[in-house]
């Protein structure tokens, strides 16, 4: 199928006594996209950040072959399963620190909004539909995990000043602020360490 050899995980190794950020990932089924960035950012993040996928029509389960695509580039799937938004939202919500919504405007796919304090910001991907050829369907997964995968990088390569100063002005944040932009330079994933204070 063409895949690549998996790419070494960028970890980021925070202060013990902090506590690790938050990430939502937010698309429509919470079948793909959204899915696939969990799994590679707590795979990445090496305890520093602790993500999570949900969509607002999220699939029963998720199928085989998009766990095989993140298994096959050495990311663990434990844990991950479709979940409703809700599971989120309200009084009894965890705190997050950083929204991402997964869409595809060309095709008339509308960016889910996440009101309050988070962080917000869109990544414009193309859900990877099911094809009856199933050749060409891992080949889509497979480059869907390539742009998550590029996507993820360039935000853990994003300074901590700038993670710390977005996670401390949510309140000020657009809805559609690009954390991670287009022109971003992505360094290869490689360990990186923060000092302890």
């Amino acid at each position: 199928m063409g895949r690549t050899a998996p790419e070494q995980p960028c970890l980021l190794t925070f202060n013990a006594a902090q506590r690790p950020k938050e990430v939502l990932f937010l698309c429509r089924n919470n079948g793909a996209r959204s899915l696939i960035a969990e799994a590679i950012l707590n795979s990445f993040s090496g305890g520093g950040m602790r993500a999570f996928s949900a969509g607002i029509e999220p699939r029963k389960d998720i199928p085989m072959p998009i766990t095989q695509v993140i298994e096959s580039r050495g990311v663990s799937i434990k844990g991950l399963r479709p979940k409703l938004w809700s599971e989120f939202d309200g009084l009894a919500a965890r705190k997050l620190d950083f929204v991402f919504s997964i869409c595809d405007p060309e095709a008339n796919e509308v960016c889910a909004y996440w009101p309050g304090q988070p962080a917000r910001a869109h990544w414009h991907i193309v859900e990877p539909l099911e094809q009856k050829d199933v050749n060409e369907y891992y080949r889509l997964l497979d480059e869907t995990f390539d742009h998550l995968l590029r996507c993820v990088n360039g935000f853990l390569n994003l300074p901590f000043e700038v993670m710390e100063k977005f996670a401390l002005q949510r309140q000020n944040s657009e809805p559609d602020a690009r954390l991670v932009p287009g022109r971003l330079p992505v360094t290869p994933l490689r360990a990186r360490v923060r000092a302890a204070r």
